[in-house]
């Protein structure tokens, strides 16, 4: 009898519908692929260009992340169900190079463009 672990369970729970490796609060995105270039796109509303940061790690692993401050005031914070910080780990279908990637922000929809490659070292692309 082969039984698996409760963390593997756990694991295969969160992995099947409807979370997909998800959690509540997680960016939502959409993976395109073409013959040259993967594509994300990523709802991220109500941040900054500035305060979203993304990085490429083992040529194929995308991490969007993104990071505000509650209150800039001085103001006393009383009660906030918007999430300062969220972020998302994507792996991608192919091996991807931030030489010519592209990543556009508008009206809290953040679009990454990557071209495909064979090696990509790590790196941190620029929001246009």
């Amino acid at each position: 009898m082969n039984r698996k672990n409760p963390l593997e369970q756990f694991e295969s729970l969160l992995m099947a519908p409807p979370f997909n490796g998800r959690f509540f609060g997680s960016i939502e995105i959409d993976v395109e692929e073409s013959d040259k270039e993967v594509r994300v796109v990523a709802d991220i509303p109500g941040f900054n260009r500035e305060e979203i940061n993304l990085e490429v790690t083992r040529g194929s692993v995308l991490t969007i992340s993104a990071e505000r401050s509650i209150n800039d005031s001085d103001d006393e914070v009383v009660f906030t169900e918007r999430r300062q910080n969220v972020s998302r780990r994507i792996s991608l279908p192919a091996t991807v190079s931030i030489t010519d990637a592209e990543a556009t922000y508008n009206n809290g929809v953040l679009t990454v463009t990557l071209p495909k490659t064979d090696e990509s070292p790590n790196t941190h692309i620029p929001i246009e």
